[in-house]
């Protein structure tokens, strides 16, 4: 029974570190009602100075160009056209990506056995705790990634909206999927 709550507990824990962070800001009195069209900001040069962020496997311009269609599927779906002489709001994206590290420590037992079933000891016909007797530690080298989408108002030149998505790990080959993904999360949580 005890094993069976600890897989419960660590598959809930994984499953809850795998999904991104979503969050968003409104401003007040702000309303989207009045909103019928849109144009991107002139993008800057958000890839970094170094040759290795310019040629990153997360941030190039074909994975910005992908989330830039992610984007404007949602924001089209909610009604919403392109418009680059008179749009309504203006939309900004930037993903900025991070690699971070992370000391992990996992207990070391006294034998095989109880090195793979910790507190428990083969030999006896109960069942008997048995404590670590040292740890081993590692660093553990990741990638973290942070996606912001900013709705702001032409006339006023004032941020209206802005959503964004903290992703605790990301692998290179599923960035495209990973940022698709936290693009829908992020307007589930737009203004209608």
């Amino acid at each position: 029974m005890k094993l069976l709550m600890s897989i419960v507990g660590i598959l809930g824990l994984f499953l809850a570190s795998c999904s991104p962070k979503v969050h968003s800001n409104l401003a007040s009195g702000a309303d989207f009602k009045n909103y019928k069209t849109y144009a991107w900001i002139r993008e800057t040069d958000t890839s970094g100075t170094s040759q290795d962020q310019q040629f990153s496997a997360y941030n190039n311009q074909i994975i910005r160009n992908n989330v830039k269609n992610n984007i404007n599927s949602e924001l089209q779906s909610r009604g919403f056209t392109i418009d680059t002489l008179n749009p309504d709001f203006l939309v900004s994206m930037k993903a900025v990506f991070e690699k971070k590290t992370d000391l992990v420590g996992y207990p070391l037992y006294s034998s095989y056995y109880n090195f793979y079933y910790p507190g428990y000891y083969a030999l006896y016909p109960g069942y008997y705790y048995s404590y670590p007797f040292a740890y081993d530690y590692y660093d553990y080298t990741y990638t973290e990634g942070t996606l912001v989408v900013d709705i702001i108002d032409r006339e006023t030149k004032k941020l209206v909206w802005r959503g964004w998505s903290d992703e605790r790990e990301i692998k290179p080959k599923k960035v495209e999927k990973e940022l698709a993904k936290d693009v829908n999360e992020i307007f589930q949580e737009f203004p209608s």
